[in-house]
């Protein structure tokens, strides 16, 4: 955090002026040194309040997409991209594919229909 007061030209800056020179400089140096104070805050207060409201929209979405998948209404992608695959091969018996296919070398003669 940056401070009008910690500059180190005050010392000798306050040295060369009067008493009642030196203490409205003061006032003005607390008056400017309140003002970034409060616009620090502001900025701090805004931004908590924008990552609530996005952590509040993550936590609110999740939930919604854990009660789909619950009832059935949506899928995860590893269902979806099983289907899909199934669907390309359009094979009803996956096994005897599979039984066929022990040694690699007979599985090269397999056409599929992507």
């Amino acid at each position: 955090m940056h401070s009008i007061l910690n500059s180190d030209l005050i010392p000798t800056y306050f040295y060369h002026l009067k008493l009642k020179e030196r203490l409205l400089t003061t006032l003005n140096m607390l008056k400017k040194e309140l003002e970034l104070n409060r616009i620090q805050q502001k900025i701090g207060r805004e931004v908590e309040e924008k990552v609530k409201q996005q952590h509040r929209k993550y936590m609110l979405h999740e939930q919604l997409k854990a009660i789909k998948k619950e009832l059935g209404i949506e899928k995860d992608d590893k269902d979806t991209i099983e289907e899909k695959f199934r669907a390309r091969l359009k094979v009803k018996d996956f096994d005897l594919l599979i039984s066929s296919c022990w040694n690699p070398y007979p599985c090269r003669n397999l056409k599929f229909n992507f």
